[in-house]
């Protein structure tokens, strides 16, 4: 371990032809949170992050699902939301975005609803895949699992919503724009309530959680939008602005 320990630098401690593993950078702020990188199935493109300690008791389950190219350098922040957002009584789980070409314009987060051609797997499937090992890979009871997700990574927790397989209490999304088809034509989602938050002052148009907010409505989803002052982007008091949505999703209708 010593040996190994030294070895590592900042992105990657091991390459393959399809997945480099990471090593798991830090910030001063966060080093006393835990943090383990686990793959599903042993399949090297579908790395993610168990964030917090395990506990007798049970705890709430908070699956983040960065924004812009949602990897592993985003594990800071992460933790922060853990540590300053959430506290006790839950986890967090970081799925990390597989970069599955150099094309600019990639999908960072291929879904049923924005596939993406070289992408080998889904979102949905991902995802499924980490709540299915989960409990016993944490080896204690969770407390109903939640979502939480920014700019590029909003469009799959949509798209989970009318096609993933597991049960999800809520999930929160910020800055992100909204397909129509994301719920596939669903009466019933797999996600109980939402928590939206957008700036007016976005390159995103207000227009997209408007319309995220009408259709969730209309399906009979308990839904919340907030805004925020500042533009595309975390702005102001971010943890506190986190902990309210949180709060709200986690609070029983």
């Amino acid at each position: 371990m010593p040996l190994l320990a030294a070895a590592l630098a900042w992105g990657v401690i091991l390459g393959t032809p399809q997945r480099e593993i990471h090593a798991l950078p830090d910030a001063d702020d966060v080093h006393d949170v835990p943090a383990q990188s686990y793959f599903v199935g042993g399949d090297l493109n579908k790395e993610y992050v168990v964030i917090g300690k395990t506990s007798s008791r049970p705890k709430k389950l908070c699956v983040v699902m960065p924004g812009g190219p949602g990897g592993i350098e985003f594990l800071p922040f992460v933790k922060r939301i853990l540590k300053f957002g959430l506290e006790y009584g839950w986890m967090v789980v970081e799925p990390i975005a597989v970069k599955w070409s150099d094309d600019p314009s990639y999908v960072v987060w291929p879904s049923a609803t924005t596939p993406y051609a070289p992408a080998k797997f889904t979102t949905e499937t991902f995802l499924d895949g980490i709540l299915d090992e989960l409990p016993s890979r944490l080896k204690m009871q969770i407390d109903g699992t939640y979502l939480l997700g920014w700019s590029s990574s909003g469009p799959a927790i949509y798209s989970y919503a009318g096609h993933g397989k597991h049960e999800i209490k809520g999930a929160f999304v910020a800055m992100s724009v909204f397909d129509p088809k994301s719920f596939g034509g669903q009466n019933k989602l797999r996600v109980g309530r939402f928590y939206l938050l957008h700036s007016p002052q976005d390159f995103i148009p207000m227009s997209h959680p408007e319309a995220a907010k009408a259709a969730l409505s209309n399906l009979g989803i308990p839904v919340k939008l907030d805004t925020y002052q500042g533009g595309h982007g975390w702005h102001g008091s971010v943890f506190d602005e986190i902990r309210d949505g949180m709060t709200f999703l986690a609070t029983k209708a």
